[in-house]
């Protein structure tokens, strides 16, 4: 192997010498090394070229220097079939092999099998350029092994050593080879407490990303929710307390700061009463940190919620915790779920403490029926913001071709035989050799107590498979003859639409036609949910990048499915809610609320009892004409959607409250009634 200048790679080309080892010894005096316990190794490689998969070997050693010589042996870069010999064991030294801790006592010792990092099987890429290598992270924790701080040690050994098969042409290219020492991390446990005070059904947590990371990839990167009675800074003791026990697996989870996350679980109805959740890690890990944004300034909330934190070295308590609470530090977080209105589960995202217009990254590999916005795989590039979508990668893996995608909900979608589904976006690209795939699912819920993955999002090369069993739902490729998926069901040739061979912005749009089918559902509202998502296939690009934006799926006569982003996104917009409390600025402006402050929505309508009936009393603007607002009284017997109507009751009296409200009643009759339903709607003109 050659070590070349500049930002060239490391090169090692493919013959009969190809196995002998590269070894960099670091001398680790003056280096300040305290208590570091963790070793961080990272580095990119491409192995190309050849006819047969390659194997890497990347050994790790740590020397203390008991009497050797200045120019003592340390390792033989001689040895073949990726052993790398530790000739330093017979030379003054002792050594340790950082990959599991053991002391090396023999030159044998440095056998590839011992390897600290073994790459197997490794298929040749087609070129040497860094956009086709593979980038290699692994963090090694010293702090169980005999000699257990870097500090300890004298000399660090890296070296890597190859077995590829002689005469298949293997070449192997190493960039940005990196160790860095860390300190043993902390547990970091996390809690927030929230108060109930109806019957809640609660499926959803979101957080908001303090800062972009990524998390670690190796078994404790996985985080485990609890939900549960709390009280008084501890979870309340009595049988039942747990609500949710969830383990999330949160391995190379890319965070994007600001950005929102969403992790589902299994409904738990709530009662009235105090609760919080939980979220700790498996166990310490390097990149195991909670990330998760504070509230602040206008954000705190006003409640009672408080927030519980543990921030303790090599310690790992189980959940749910005891731990104090803070007061004015809340997390910027989400409840999603309902609440039981007149014993039917009514308002959605009613518990929300953050904005409803959100851009939700679902944490997980595949989209749910319940997903909250559009979702990506962990290690995705896709980003999704009020603008749109984009993706701007050129690694012809998950991360740059992964799809991502979202659920439409048709399961309060009234019953028709319209057959027609029309899908338009904006889209541009930057590279004519680009293709975007678009995935248009229709699905019948056959086993509506599952909630698992519809549309995987961990594929590649345009490819989105359908994920869920079909005993728990049917699938239909609503752009195929009968819906039926003429392949693997989801690959990349069966997409509804295939865009390619263009750059800058462009224009889509298309009307499926259900129609004709026979043998799957022929109307829309026949389906429970439709799955949209966006895949990408970007090998032999030079400089990839796709943006969406104004995405709309429609039915025919123009009922709109699905619109994304939608100008509700906006803090401004009237039908924004920038403090999360569940009403509209219009609403609260209406009503005399402050739209910025989550504990002040202006007086709500109320009932008051009459002789001859019952009053519905609300506030209305005296200018409300001038500013073109609407205010209209709704009633229904049943609770259905689409049996709300206007109701023109008797307006017995108006008073004036101050310059800019006045308060008005209106007259309920109840002759003739068992029951009935009343809201109030607050419209533009």
């Amino acid at each position: 192997m050659a070590l070349p200048s500049g930002k060239n790679p490391t090169i090692n080309v493919g013959g009969a010498t190809s196995d002998g080892a590269l070894a960099q010894v670091v001398d680790l005096s003056g280096k300040g090394l305290t208590s570091e316990s963790q070793l961080k190794v990272e580095f990119n490689f491409v192995s190309w070229g050849g006819t047969t998969n390659d194997n890497i070997y990347v050994h790790l050693w740590g020397l203390i220097d008991n009497t050797a010589g200045a120019s003592a042996a340390v390792a033989n870069l001689g040895a073949q079939n990726g052993n790398m010999w530790a000739d330093a064991v017979n030379n003054g030294f002792s050594v340790t092999n950082l990959g599991d801790g053991s002391l090396m006592s023999v030159i044998n010792d440095g056998g590839a099998a011992g390897a600290a990092i073994q790459l197997l099987n490794q298929a040749p890429s087609d070129s040497i350029s860094l956009s086709d290598a593979i980038n290699i992270s692994t963090t090694i924790d010293l702090s169980s092994y005999a000699v257990d701080t870097l500090a300890q040690y004298d000399y660090l050994v890296i070296g890597f050593a190859r077995n590829p098969d002689v005469g298949t042409g293997n070449n192997l290219a190493l960039y940005d080879v990196a160790v860095t020492a860390t300190s043993e991390p902390n547990t970091s446990l996390v809690g927030q407490t929230f108060t109930v005070a109806e019957p809640t059904s609660l499926s959803a947590v979101s957080l908001q990303a303090s800062q972009s990371t990524t998390v670690g990839s190796t078994d404790s990167a996985e985080l485990y929710l609890w939900v549960g009675r709390y009280a008084s800074g501890a979870p309340v003791n009595e049988l039942f307390r747990t609500q949710v026990y969830e383990k999330i697996d949160m391995r190379d989870v890319a965070l994007t700061a600001d950005h929102y996350y969403t992790i589902d679980f299994e409904d738990s109805v709530l009662l009235p009463g105090t609760y919080a959740f939980q979220l700790k890690w498996k166990e310490s890990g390097t990149d195991n940190d909670s990330l998760w944004a504070r509230a602040n300034g206008a954000g705190e909330y006003a409640s009672g919620d408080l927030l519980h934190v543990i921030t303790s070295a090599a310690s790992s308590p189980d959940l749910p915790f005891v731990q104090s609470e803070s007061l004015g530090s809340d997390l910027v977080f989400a409840l999603h779920g309902s609440v039981d209105y007149f014993g039917g589960w009514a308002a959605a995202n009613a518990l929300d403490r953050i904005p409803e217009a959100l851009f939700l990254d679902g944490l997980g590999s595949a989209v749910t029926k319940d997903n909250q916005s559009y979702s990506k795989g962990g290690s995705s590039a896709w980003t999704v913001t009020p603008s749109g979508l984009s993706n701007a990668s050129s690694t012809d893996s998950t991360v740059g071709e992964g799809a991502v995608a979202t659920t439409i909900d048709l399961t309060g979608l009234e019953a028709s035989a319209a057959a027609q589904l029309t899908l338009s976006f904006d889209y541009t690209t930057a590279d004519a050799g680009e293709k975007l795939y678009v995935h248009l699912w229709g699905c019948v819920d056959l086993d509506p107590t599952q909630n698992g993955g519809i549309m995987n999002l961990g594929a590649s090369s345009g490819n989105a498979w359908v994920s869920v069993g079909t005993g728990i739902m049917e699938v239909y490729n609503l752009s195929k003859p009968e819906g039926v998926f003429t392949g693997s069901r989801g690959t990349a040739a069966d997409a509804a639409a295939i865009l390619t061979g263009s750059t800058g912005a462009q224009t889509y749009s298309a009307t499926f036609d259900l129609a004709s089918f026979s043998t799957a559902p022929a109307a829309v509202s026949d389906y429970d949910y439709l799955v949209l998502g966006f895949a990408r296939e970007v090998g032999g690009t030079t400089n990839p990048a796709v943006s969406i934006s104004n995405i709309r799926l429609s039915m025919a006569g123009g009922d709109v499915l699905h619109e994304f982003p939608t100008l509700s996104m906006l803090p401004t917009h009237v039908a924004a809610d920038p403090d999360g409390d569940g009403y509209s600025n219009l609403f609260e402006y209406a009503l005399g609320g402050n739209p910025n402050l989550g504990n002040d929505v202006g007086t709500l309508p109320n009932l008051e009892m009459a002789v001859d009936g019952i009053d519905f009393v609300f506030n209305r603007r005296r200018d409300a004409a001038t500013h073109g607002i609407r205010y209209t009284i709704q009633t229904t017997a049943t609770l259905s959607p689409a049996s709300w109507g206007s109701s023109d009751l008797v307006e017995t009296g108006v008073n004036v409250i101050d310059t800019d409200y006045e308060r008005v009643t209106r007259r309920v009759t109840t002759t003739g009634k068992d029951r009935e339903f009343i809201r109030l709607v607050v419209e533009e003109l």
